[in-house]
């Protein structure tokens, strides 16, 4: 969404429009350290199990029925997909109505596992996940790092309207990950976000982006992202909709039921118009007299 300063509302001061976003992310459970016995035989002093146990009583995860957990298991992409979708539904997140009767990937029909269906439809529409050119899912496909990465920094775009990506270029912020340089360039960004937060461990030099991802690291990633918070007095003040809604889409028209994904940079025109960088749309979209169209 894009917002403007409530005390500054005229048109006419072009210096008053910003982005602007809440300022935490935030998952509704507190951590807290499981009780006597209710321990994993598989997680017992590993540095995840508060993580793992915060999940657990959120519903979010699962153990398996001999009492383990498995942190060690590497996830499909399936499997991060379902994890993240009842994350997400714990931040209010909504399951599409049409999930089923049409399913957002080549890949996947009506006939495909419904949990999959329903959060693939829905981190589809959120603009959370893309999938392959040809329109495919590959659910069955290992998830490496470098891509639950970006998934993870387009769920906090989606979940705060603010594009994270931008925020820490702005920032005096270096990169303290050993092995930046390996992962692939669309996702560096996004590692940068965790980085910047300390959601990836800040006493482990490499990242291994190209490494599957284990039930147990996205545990720990999603349960750290309950402690993200922006220190900016800028993002914290009284701010009024201007344009865009809360779905991570594209879509033009009124302006305040248009949709962007991730608003990163603003102009005024010579014609007066508000041009707005709509980056994961790869558009510049324009905002004249309420009303939202696509400018190039």
């Amino acid at each position: 969404r894009v917002y403007r300063q409530k005390e500054e509302a005229k048109l006419s001061n072009k210096k008053n429009f910003m982005l602007f976003a809440t300022s935490a992310l935030l998952l509704p459970y507190v951590a807290a350290a499981p009780a006597e016995g209710a321990g994993f035989s598989d997680t017992i002093d590993d540095s995840q199990e508060e993580a793992i146990h915060t999940l657990l009583q959120a519903g979010i995860i699962k153990d398996y029925s001999d009492g383990t957990f498995r942190p060690d298991q590497p996830l499909t992409r399936a499997d991060v997909i379902m994890i993240m979708g009842k994350w997400l539904e714990t931040l209010d997140f909504q399951i599409p109505h049409d999930y089923k009767s049409k399913p957002r990937f080549s890949d996947l029909t009506f006939s495909s596992h419904d949990e999959l269906l329903q959060y693939a439809a829905m981190l589809k529409d959120y603009g959370i996940i893309i999938g392959s050119p040809d329109g495919n899912l590959n659910p069955q496909e290992r998830m490496t790092r470098e891509n639950t990465a970006i998934v993870l920094g387009r769920a906090y775009h989606a979940i705060h309207n603010i594009d994270f990506t931008s925020y820490i270029r702005d920032q005096d912020f270096k990169s303290t990950v050993a092995d930046h340089g390996q992962a692939k360039a669309e996702a560096r960004p996004f590692i940068d976000i965790l980085d910047y937060f300390n959601i990836i461990d800040p006493s482990a030099p490499y990242f291994q982006p190209k490494e599957v991802i284990t039930q147990g690291q996205l545990a720990s990633f999603l349960a750290k992202s309950a402690t993200v918070t922006i220190e900016n007095e800028e993002l914290l003040m009284d701010k009024v909709l201007f344009a865009g809604n809360s779905y991570f889409a594209y879509a033009d028209g009124k302006a305040t039921s248009a949709s962007f994904r991730a608003p990163a940079g603003m102009a005024i025109s010579q014609d007066g118009s508000l041009l707005i960088v709509d980056s994961e749309n790869h558009l510049i979209r324009k905002v004249r007299n309420e009303e939202v169209t696509t400018f190039a």
